[in-house]
């Protein structure tokens, strides 16, 4: 079995890691994004009713219905509001874009419940009426601390979504190119970690072929740091051992040669292995 180089090891895992953090990060940024915008678009629907509130209280204490309804369409069509007058009882008394003959009892929903209750109502479902998704907000009106009806702002879904839309494709734009320059700087450190490495590997390539002069670099990081002076001083420990051999044997070579007496030495089979020049010329070979 072929074995893979550290570099093609080390690599998937650290550009694993940085994609499923940028992912991670990513999906975290638009949740929080979103959620944040959602309740800017509820909280900017909430301060549209509230404006609106004064207008209508003293038509609905008038209970000048027709007034109210056409008061409605001219500010849902100036603030581009969907904005709906209910009664406590659910009923439908003012709307700015349908009539309200057309329009069920209310007192069900969601946030016409909560604004009876006395608080700010909010919702998003599905609107039989206009056949889309829609964002409500509905705050009570108050007279002498009583509830006398129920002012509800709306929003078609698709407006609220359709900037953060381009706000997602923007981030997830800039998340690829996270995960691009992941992928390089993943690349860059594995290289970085196994370069030394392979440094290494050579540097014991050239010292067994004899080769003790050449020397490692040393990396930066300790352990790699060690290793390499380990190495070098391996190799120049052994240099001078080979040396100082290299030296016996010269001494010892020239000893052998210069002495008048024949000499020859033999192995365990009794074959010649060495014989210095007295021998040879005593024994009459080479």
């Amino acid at each position: 079995m072929r074995r893979k180089r550290l570099l093609w090891q080390l690599y998937p895992y650290f550009f694993l890691t940085s994609l499923l953090s940028i992912l991670f990060a990513s999906w975290l940024a638009v949740r929080t994004l979103h959620r944040f915008y959602v309740e800017q678009v509820a909280a900017d629907l909430e301060a549209r009713a509230k404006l609106t509130r004064n207008e209508l209280a003293p038509l609905l204490d008038a209970d000048d219905r027709s007034t109210i309804d056409k008061l409605c369409k001219e500010l849902g069509a100036d603030s581009n509001t969907r904005l709906t007058v209910i009664l406590p009882s659910g009923e439908v008394i003012a709307d700015s874009q349908e009539e309200t003959s057309r329009m069920d009892n209310h007192g069900d929903r969601i946030e016409i419940r909560k604004a009876l209750n006395g608080e700010t109502g909010s919702s998003v479902r599905y609107s039989k009426t206009l056949q889309r998704n829609m964002m409500y907000v509905a705050i009570p009106l108050r007279r002498n601390d009583a509830i006398v009806g129920i002012v509800r702002t709306a929003l078609p879904l698709y407006s609220v979504e359709q900037p953060f839309r381009t706000l997602r494709i923007e981030l997830f734009g800039g998340a690829l190119l996270l995960m691009i320059l992941a992928g390089i700087g993943s690349f860059a450190v594995a290289r970085r970690l196994s370069r030394p490495l392979e440094e290494m590997k050579q540097a014991a390539e050239r010292f067994a072929m004899g080769n003790l002069s050449h020397r490692v670099p040393v990396p930066e990081s300790e352990e790699l740091g060690d290793l390499a002076e380990v190495l070098n001083r391996l190799a120049s420990e052994l240099g001078e051992k080979i040396a100082l051999l290299e030296r016996q044997g010269n001494e010892q070579g020239a000893m052998f040669a210069s002495m008048l007496e024949g000499v020859l030495a033999i192995d365990e089979g009794g074959r010649v292995i060495k014989l210095n020049p007295a021998a040879e010329r005593l024994l009459g070979i080479r």
